[in-house]
C-alpha cells in the first residue's frame, strides 16, 4: 500500500456523504459483505492543516452489516464471482437510510505478488458505472489500480481506514487482518506505515477444509484445535519465497490459490485431518509473526 500525504484524507468545505455502503467481496470469495456507516468529520490541525473550512475523516458509525452468499456453484467453482450493486441499495432500505455514497471494491480475480513483469498488475470484477445505477448514487471504485498507479502494491488498504478505526488506541499498535490472506498495519506515533500481507491465511485453511472436511470452514478450529503441527511439513511450507521477500509486498490467490492448496495437500497425504488443519494454523500464525518481526526496526517493538 503506498502512503498518502499527510493531508490526503481531507477535504474542502462542503457537503460531505451521509451514509457510505463500503461493498466487499474478498479472497474468501463466500459472499458480498455489505457495511453501512456514517463517517464523522473533525477539523484538520496544525499549521499545514490544508484549506480553511478543511476537515479530516475521524470516525464511522456502523449503522448496519448485512452479507449476501454466493450461490455454492459460483463461489466455491473457480473462486470468481461479480459485484451486485442492488445488495447495497437493498441493505440500505432495510436500515431504512438513503445511500449517499457506495465504496465498490469488486471481485478479485488477479492480483500480482511483485515477480517480474507483473508488479502492479491487478483486476477486479465490478463495474462503477453499473454499480452507481443500480444503487443511485455516486460510487468510487478501482481502489488498487489506484494505488498501483500511485506507486503502491495495491493491497492491502485496510491501513487507511485502521488509524481511524484505532484512533484512541495506544501507539505503536500492530493490526494483523485474517481474510483469505493475512496483512499487518503496524501504527506508530509518526502515522500509518505501509501495510503489507505475509501469506495465505482463510486461503488455506478453508481449502484443507473443504478437500478433508467437505465444509466450507473448519467451525471455530474444533479440528485443527485437536490434532498436533507436522513439524516436517511446516518448515516446508515456511520455505516459500513469497514469504522472504521484504515488505512492502502483496499477494493472493495467484500465488497461494486451489493449485498451491492442492500442493499442500499432496504433502500432507500422510497426516490426519485434525494434524493437517493444525499444521495449516500453525504455519498462518508463524508466517504472520516472522513477517511483522521482520517489518520493525532494530530494537523496535509493538
Amino acid at each position: 500500500m503506498a502512503v498518502p500525504p499527510a493531508d490526503a484524507s481531507a477535504r474542502a468545505d462542503g457537503p460531505a456523504p451521509g451514509v457510505v455502503a463500503g461493498v466487499l467481496s474478498g479472497t474468501s470469495a463466500d459472499g458480498i459483505d455489505v457495511a453501512l456507516t456514517e463517517p464523522r468529520y473533525g477539523a484538520v490541525g496544525g499549521p499545514e492543516g490544508g484549506a480553511p473550512g478543511a476537515r479530516r475523516l475521524s470516525g464511522l458509525r456502523l449503522i448496519a452489516f448485512e452479507t449476501a452468499p454466493f450461490p455454492p456453484d459460483l463461489g466455491q467453482g473457480g473462486r470468481v464471482a461479480v459485484e451486485d450493486p442492488p445488495d447495497a441499495r437493498a441493505a440500505a432500505d432495510r436500515a431504512g437510510v438513503r445511500l449517499d455514497l457506495v465504496a465498490s471494491h469488486g471481485q478479485t480475480v488477479f492480483h500480482h505478488d511483485g515477480a517480474p513483469g507483473l508488479e502492479g498488475v491487478t483486476l477486479q470484477l465490478g463495474d462503477g458505472c453499473a454499480a452507481a445505477e443500480a444503487a443511485g448514487c455516486a460510487v468510487a471504485s478501482d481502489f488498487r489500480v489506484r494505488d498501483c498507479a500511485a506507486g503502491g502494491e495495491g493491497a492491502p488498504l485496510v491501513a487507511l481506514v485502521d488509524d481511524v478505526l484505532f484512533a484512541d488506541a495506544p501507539r505503536p499498535l500492530a493490526l494483523l487482518n485474517l481474510g483469505g490472506i493475512a496483512n499487518w498495519t503496524v501504527l506508530a506515533g509518526d502515522g500509518p506505515r505501509p501495510a503489507f500481507d505475509t501469506g495465505p491465511a482463510g486461503a488455506l485453511l478453508d481449502g484443507l477444509a473443504r478437500a478433508r472436511l467437505g465444509r466450507s470452514h473448519d467451525e471455530g478450529g474444533a479440528v485443527a484445535e485437536a490434532g498436533r503441527p507436522d513439524a516436517s511439513l511446516l518448515e516446508r511450507l515456511l520455505e516459500h519465497p513469497f514469504l522472504r521477500r521484504e515488505p512492502p509486498k502483496t499477494t493472493g490467490r495467484d500465488t497461494f490459490g486451489e493449485a498451491w492448496v492442492a500442493g499442500v495437500l499432496a504433502a500432507g497425504a500422510g497426516l490426519s485431518d485434525a494434524d493437517l488443519l493444525a499444521t495449516g494454523v500453525r504455519f498462518v500464525a508463524r508466517h504472520a509473526a516472522e513477517g511483522l518481526a521482520a517489518s520493525l526496526g532494530e530494537g523496535e517493538r509493538v
